[in-house]
């Protein structure tokens, strides 16, 4: 009797271990989410061109674009946009992928593009406009593979 208790523990033991392993290995799996941020820090004016350059390996989709500013002093509300630039790194003539405006301090400005690619090998950069004399963005584009 003690040793077919002791069978019945081992393998309700056994299955509940093999449960949280096989739980654990089907979110260790998963891919992490993929994002680009822009995080600019305190601005006193707006940059006049394109910023924060960098290349995408693959083609990725843009599922998500949002930003929120933890400081705001504008007299015309700021947009935040990212651009895929193709080829150019100084994207002097990107194509935008998705854009939102902020209105005010700490207020969440966001969409999700229909159909915002960048594609693999291309540059993407980011783009502010408005008029501002204290600004602070934070901003994401979350992105999918193919």
């Amino acid at each position: 009797m003690i040793f077919r208790l002791m069978c019945v523990a081992f393998i309700a033991a056994s299955t509940a271990a093999f449960a949280q392993s096989n739980t654990i290995a089907k979110y260790a799996a998963a891919p992490p989410p993929l994002a680009i941020t822009l995080r600019t820090g305190f601005l006193s004016q707006i940059p006049s061109s394109k910023i924060v350059f960098d290349k995408i390996q693959t083609e990725m989709s843009v599922g998500y674009f949002a930003a929120v500013s933890d400081e705001f002093n504008c007299t015309q509300n700021p947009a935040v946009a990212i651009y895929d630039c193709g080829a150019d790194h100084s994207c002097a003539n990107g194509t935008l992928v998705a854009s939102v405006t902020l209105t005010a301090s700490g207020t969440l400005a966001s969409e999700t593009p229909s159909g915002a690619v960048i594609a693999g090998g291309d540059y993407y950069a980011w783009n502010i406009s408005g008029q501002c004399t204290a600004l602070d963005i934070n901003a994401k584009a979350a992105l999918s593979g193919p």
